[in-house]
């Protein structure tokens, strides 16, 4: 990565540094390239420096003036660009997202629900990162099924995560199942396409335990059932629902904690990225609530639908319920296992940067949809006095 960017992303506040990323955009620049010349960077950082000044005379064709004039601007489709903060129509056409209690961008309704949705809706970002969980507050005003599928979909590809909050009534599993499959064909297992999630007293999987859950992604150790032509592209879901039934108190545990895949990737260099690319991570688990066994999957992926890069890396666990071994090979058939151990150890700790990690701390009727090839996602440990119900529906 471009050490004058990450300098950049250090020392300007975020608004700047989405200038700076629609202005290298419209250069045809990478932030991420390191081999982009000196010259053409310091031509563009004088670009930035004008638009900052609010002097567009001198930034030829792009006329971009300070944000106090332009703001930043997401499209239905998820489009972006600087519009004159004049010639918005909040709260009818156009919602403020807020991002550590400040004004960042706004976002476009769509045409349809907007002018009942606009004057309600409440956006906020979830994690550290502006491009990391959305959360989207109904103020008990409005039903989950007014909500724009499109409009979320748009949402979950940018912000890999989405928390739907204060929905006006609680779920029943026919409207929970109903909202969901509004999404896309719903995986079905022996049991149905909904699966309880909360403890019991004798569990036969992490899933039905109070341990912690490895890192993972949804669907990584089908049943042969769900297999189907054993292509990745072909089992895997792309989205995940989980209504919340009962919250367990905020100190007693049992949150969702999440992964960016896409964060970690963009701070990866591009020769580890090269070489991730050749790890084979052969993953098993002996106990799951549908038997288990070992699949392999390459470190990095390309994402069935965008073709971007995405990590798919299972986390090593020594837990009770749910234990986690991984084993590696590389395209050139090499295995180091004492690297590939402590290769282990570094992800975990890398995960966990704050820059891409979140653990979400659940409350009654949340509903929490999830991009399953951009994130990996685990839980943290239930206590005992806790009580935690989740209904999980996985989407094709």
């Amino acid at each position: 990565m471009n050490i004058l960017y990450v300098n950049l992303q250090h020392g300007c506040p975020h608004w700047i540094m989405w200038y700076v990323e629609i202005i290298f955009q419209k250069n045809n620049a990478n932030l991420h390239e390191t081999s982009i010349s000196t010259a053409h960077l310091t031509s563009i950082l004088i670009r930035v420096f004008y638009v900052i000044r609010g002097d567009t005379t001198l930034y030829y064709t792009c006329a971009l003036r300070t944000p106090w004039h332009n703001v930043l601007v997401f499209s239905v489709d998820g489009r972006q660009s600087l519009i004159p903060l004049t010639k918005l129509k909040l709260q009818s056409e156009y919602i403020p997202l807020m991002f550590q209690d400040q004004l960042w961008c706004f976002f476009q309704l769509p045409p349809s629900s907007s002018t009942l949705l606009g004057p309600i809706l409440k956006l906020s970002v979830l994690g550290k990162s502006p491009k990391f969980g959305i959360s989207i507050d109904l103020d008990k005003k409005i039903d989950v099924s007014q909500l724009d599928i499109a409009w979320m979909k748009m949402l979950l590809n940018r912000f890999g995560v989405v928390v739907i909050r204060q929905c006006k009534t609680s779920l029943n599993k026919e409207n929970y199942s109903y909202f969901c499959e509004q999404f896309g064909p719903p995986v079905i297992w022996n049991f149905g396409s909904l699966l309880v999630l909360k403890p019991v007293v004798t569990p036969e999987s992490g899933h039905a335990s109070r341990e912690s859950m490895p890192l993972h992604f949804d669907l990584c150790y089908p049943p042969d059932y769900l297999v189907k032509t054993g292509l990745y592209n072909d089992y895997v879901p792309q989205y995940f629902m989980l209504y919340c039934v009962k919250a367990p108190p905020e100190c007693g545990g049992g949150k969702t904690n999440f992964v960016n895949g896409r964060l970690l990737l963009e701070s990866i260099e591009d020769t580890e990225i090269l070489r991730w690319k050749t790890m084979n991570i052969a993953s098993s688990t002996p106990k799951s609530y549908f038997g288990g066994k070992s699949f392999t999957y390459p470190m990095i992926m390309s994402h069935p639908k965008t073709n971007e890069n995405v990590l798919r890396y299972l986390e090593t666990s020594d837990t009770t319920y749910q234990p986690v071994e991984n084993t590696c090979s590389t395209d050139n058939d090499i295995n180091d296992v004492e690297t590939f151990d402590e290769f282990n150890k570094k992800m975990k700790e890398k995960m966990r940067d704050q820059k891409w990690y979140m653990e979400y701390t659940w409350h009654d009727d949340d509903i929490v949809i999830v991009e399953n090839h951009i994130l990996l996602h685990g839980r943290t440990a239930i206590s005992e006095e806790s009580e935690r119900e989740l209904w999980r529906i996985q989407i094709y």
